[in-house]
């Protein structure tokens, strides 16, 4: 049996994560989301994936080849134009030589789930519920087979939803050559799956853990289920008075420092470094090459490959990206000039996402919000890194003009942190944070 994997579009709402990679090469547990999905795969016994690439696909064929290292045999084919789903399957056509499974490549599955997809009759899709479903193909049930299918419904029918998992047989081709273009111009495979829902043909299959991982803050979540099953590796140095709770993952060359308090599980890149004095707490994963300074606490977050969190900062529920990437992106605002010393009275725009557990009738403070804000700050030097400040005292005052824009549920914090530190004995750093 083969398998066809999307893993062709940007993944807009990831956006800026996606700006430099493809939303599948998006790291959980310290490795692109697109590798689990391979490895749970090749687990349930498919050893031919054919994965359909576009957005910046060069990162995906550099990292996983033709997939020997893996276990198993890759295909690549190019999707040009994001045309929709039908459309990106239909250039895997001349791939395809019998029955095969077809999978999002964003998105979190079992290998017992596959499995049994594999071993059910084709045409099948796969099933989930959710609390939200007016956010996806909304689907009905009678006697386990597909009755109805609606996209993205303001009044859903039911909570059970299409999980985009399938195993079609080769005649799924021919259906697909019959569908048209949708209001938004692209080709949907739903769509083709009305003649299959018509006939009474297509078996739904409950899947009992699925994950989508369409938000940044999806990844949280995902994150943290996958860390369930890290396993204690230590391949790192680790110093005296060094406090560890739980299963880590220190990969090789990574140093923890003296006096560090680690409640696992928690997962350290290679040639990263955390301390001295770091708090690290459970579902905390810091890629390669990280920096976590003196007196930093991190709680169930992901920092990306090469990021340096400075010294007396807190991250919590967070993904946090290079910060040099970060100031680049401002620069671009016209906001911070990283190699110059600023002064004075500065305008500041900031888009963000803010969550309180409360209820949204009591505290409005959930939701998008655009910030914009003036700010006094003293002259100091905002080069990131080992630079001295010019002036280390630093007086701010700001005014915020804040509006939010609720959204439906609860989920978590989505932060971008930039700052600046000064290396003078004794002195404090100056940091400013978005969030």
């Amino acid at each position: 049996m083969q398998c066809v994997i999307l893993a062709a579009g940007e993944g807009s709402r990831m956006r800026p994560l996606t700006s430099s990679r493809p939303k599948v090469m998006l790291p959980l547990v310290g490795k692109p989301m697109l590798e689990h999905l391979i490895r749970n795969v090749k687990e349930a016994g498919i050893k031919e994936i054919i994965i359909v690439v576009g957005y910046k696909e060069e990162a995906i064929r550099e990292y996983f080849g033709d997939g020997r290292s893996f276990g198993v045999s890759i295909t690549y084919v190019v999707q040009r134009k994001q045309l929709g789903t039908a459309d990106a399957l239909r250039t895997a056509e001349p791939f395809i030589t019998d029955t095969f499974l077809m999978l999002n490549g964003d998105m979190v599955i079992e290998i017992g789930d596959l499995q049994k997809i594999c071993r059910t009759e084709a045409p099948v899709m796969a099933v989930t519920t959710t609390t939200h479903p007016q956010d996806f193909g909304v689907v009905t049930l009678s006697k386990g087979k597909i009755a109805s299918l609606e996209e993205k419904s303001p009044n859903p029918k039911s909570d059970i939803i299409n999980a985009g998992a399938y195993l079609f047989g080769t005649e799924i081709f021919e259906t697909l050559r019959k569908v048209s273009p949708s209001s938004r111009g692209e080709y949907e495979l739903t769509d083709a799956l009305m003649d299959y829902i018509a006939e009474e043909r297509l078996t739904a299959h409950p899947l009992l853990v699925w994950m989508d991982v369409g938000y940044p803050w999806d990844m949280l979540a995902a994150n943290e289920h996958l860390m369930e099953s890290v396993e204690d590796t230590r391949l790192g140095d680790i110093e005296e008075n060094v406090v560890i709770r739980g299963k880590i993952y220190l990969g090789k060359g990574a140093v923890i420092k003296s006096g560090t308090y680690i409640e696992g599980p928690v997962i350290i890149g290679e040639n990263t470094t955390v301390g001295p004095n770091a708090y690290l707490r459970p579902g905390t994963t810091v890629g390669k090459n990280c920096n976590i300074g003196h007196a930093v606490e991190v709680k169930n977050s992901i920092i990306f490959d090469g990021t340096k969190v400075p010294h007396y900062n807190y991250i919590g529920k967070a993904m946090d990206k290079n910060v040099e990437g970060m100031y680049e992106k401002y620069v671009k605002w016209g906001i911070i000039d990283k190699n110059e010393a600023l002064g004075g009275w500065h305008p500041y725009l900031r888009l963000g996402l803010t969550y309180d557990s409360r209820d949204q009738r009591t505290c409005p403070t959930k939701g998008i919000y655009a910030d914009a804000f003036f700010t006094y700050t003293a002259a100091f030097n905002a080069k990131y890194g080992q630079q001295a400040a010019a002036g280390y005292n630093h007086l701010q005052f700001n005014f915020n003009f804040r509006h939010y824009v609720p959204i439906y549920r609860d989920r978590v914090t989505f932060a971008y942190r930039i700052g600046t530190q000064n290396n003078i004995a004794g002195k404090s750093p100056f940091y400013m944070n978005t969030y």
